[in-house]
């Protein structure tokens, strides 16, 4: 056998050389080509090695496997089917759309570095993060409901301690003699530093952000007692680091061009390709009865229902299409694809050198999944519900009834800041001791002023737990009595609260269970042979050449075909 050296686009005057082949097709130098360039993970190398050698066999397999795919595609009917043809269809569109949105508005709205780092300095200032500050406090507590006596004895109390500071005394020492003792932590403690706006009561907000650092600040009177503050640092400065700014706010200013820009692109391509709407439009006209005009391009009623097979429900999607503003949504896609019909983007040879691989790619995935589907029969009605009726008690689950309550991390941190601590966990279990009390849920939520649905959500649930429920507060609920309460568990958007209804064994109802009836039949009636061994047997597939003798050169794919190890 003479060398032969093939490269992707290139022919030759003779005869393929056959690699391997099937009853319905061969292997040649140009498939084993494709494979190598656009599917399996190879060497970046020449193939000169034993090692290299053993990949050979699968990858032929691989190639005559999607010949007998598309042999299976045309035989069985899925090429015709509106489904599967609509499916290309929109396949080859999202290609094209992709490549004549890049050239009209993606590049021509990118920003050079220069712009993005004068649009980050433009806006800098938008970037600004809160101020932060450290501070020790103590508080003097009066509570809503105490006499005019209590209310001046706490005064009285945080006059003296004020004194007693001003006078030299340690703040933590004035505190721990003369304040209300803290939730948690050491009286007059350090807090912070800690971004606070929002998140403490507004009279101590201002003082933090108006009084010299290292200064006792006045008296501050507030809804629930009397602060004593001081100030040991505050920084107002404070932005992301340079480069995430520049990130941020080049990737705002992208949008910005882009969204800019595709506007103009539109407006431009709706006064180069007038539109016209068909009305009104019946499936009882001739299907080539023009639906939708854009300048040159034309889109047919036949091309309107092949386009209704790609919604889930054909025939509503269909009905919808039909009307004026159905096909009004069509409209800017279809104004993109003529422009690219205009600039010769669909005939390019380039293009269409990048497109055929793929559309190839995602061909093969589709027609895997087809034809593995076909493999197994699917259960029936019937047969599924035979099964629950027989195995029923394989299928008994804990079955828990309950309510779920939720605080969102924002609620937890205002609610703090309005006690002696920024402790949301000391929130959510007051929430939590109230819940257990026998308070409603929107009494709670009224009580402490919180949106239901937004900082606070509600639900409940019977015989089954839903997906939303975190795995640890699962693994709790079986453990709960009647009535009872979970402890609080603290998530990534707030905290979470069970209480048990009640729980039991039992068969769920079947639509509960019907997925892993599916499942179970479908794992017994899959065949032991995958799809690919068991078409390969089917038609035949015999390896012609001896892969020891195949060599590829790179970077550019070429294959050669020794007549013997000697020849090399």
């Amino acid at each position: 056998m003479t060398l032969l050296a093939l490269a992707l686009a290139g022919t030759t005057d003779a005869a393929p050389v056959v690699l391997a082949e099937t009853d319905v097709g061969v292997v040649t130098p140009d498939d084993l080509v494709y494979q190598i360039n656009y599917h399996q993970e190879l060497p970046d190398a020449e193939l000169v090695s034993e090692r290299d050698w053993n990949h050979l066999p699968r990858i032929l397999r691989r190639a005559a496997y999607e010949h007998i795919l598309d042999h299976l595609a045309e035989t069985t009917g899925l090429n015709e089917d509106p489904e599967h043809r609509a499916w290309l269809m929109n396949q080859r569109e999202a290609q094209i759309l992709a490549r004549i949105q890049s050239m009209l508005i993606l590049h021509p709205s990118t920003p050079t570095q220069e712009e993005v780092l004068a649009y980050t300095e433009e806006h800098r200032e938008e970037m600004r993060l809160p101020p932060t500050a450290s501070w020790r406090h103590m508080l003097f507590a009066v509570r809503g409901d105490d006499s005019q006596d209590l209310r001046d004895t706490a005064l009285a109390r945080a006059q003296e301690a004020r004194a007693a500071v001003l006078g030299g005394e340690e703040f933590e020492e004035v505190a721990a003699r003369l304040a209300t003792p803290p939730v948690q932590g050491d009286p007059g403690a350090l807090i912070g530093p800690l971004v606070f706006q929002g998140r403490i009561l507004p009279q101590v907000e201002e003082v933090l952000l108006t009084v010299p650092v290292g200064e006792l600040s006045e008296i501050i009177e507030s809804p629930v007692g009397f602060f004593l503050l001081r100030v040991e640092s505050r920084d107002t400065e404070r932005y992301p680091r340079h480069e995430m700014m520049v990130y941020t706010l080049g990737m705002r200013l992208v949008a910005e061009r882009r969204e800019a820009r595709r506007g103009e692109v539109i407006q431009s391509l709706l006064e180069r390709y007038p539109v016209v709407i068909q009305e009104p439009l019946t499936t009882d006209m001739p299907s080539d009865t023009p639906a939708l005009t854009l300048g040159p391009r034309v889109l047919t009623l036949a091309d309107i229902e092949l386009r209704s097979h790609l919604g889930a429900h054909p025939e509503e999607t269909l009905a919808w299409l039909l009307t004026p503003m159905g096909r009004m949504e069509m409209i800017e896609t279809q104004l993109f694809l003529a422009e690219a019909e205009a600039t010769g983007l669909t005939s390019s040879p380039e293009f269409l050198a990048e497109l055929e691989p793929l559309m190839r790619y995602n061909l093969v995935e589709r027609l895997e999944q087809i034809f593995s589907e076909q493999q197994i029969d699917p259960p029936t009605a019937e047969e599924i519900e035979a099964r629950w009726r027989e195995r029923g008690g394989r299928y008994t689950q804990e079955l828990v009834s309950a309510e779920a309550l939720w605080i969102s991390h924002a609620a937890l941190q205002r609610l703090a800041s309005s006690e002696y601590a920024l402790d949301e966990l000391h929130e959510a279990r007051a929430i939590r001791d109230r819940w257990a009390q026998g308070i409603s849920p929107d009494e709670i939520a009224e009580e402490i002023g919180l949106d239901i649905d937004q900082s606070f959500a509600w639900s409940r649930w019977v015989n089954r737990i839903p997906e939303f429920i975190p795995q640890q507060v699962r693994e709790m609920l079986p453990s709960l009595a009647p009535g009872e309460c979970s402890n609080v568990v603290l998530g990534p958007s707030g905290a979470m609260i069970v209480r048990s209804i009640g729980h039991s064994r039992g068969i769920p109802q079947l639509r509960d269970v019907e997925h892993l009836i599916r499942s179970e039949i479908a794992r017994e009636r899959t065949p032991e042979t995958s799809l690919t061994d068991e078409l390969l047997e089917r038609y035949h597939y015999r390896q012609v050449v001896d892969h020891t003798l195949i060599r590829w050169d790179v970077p550019e794919v070429s294959i050669r075909v020794l007549s013997s190890p000697e020849e090399e």
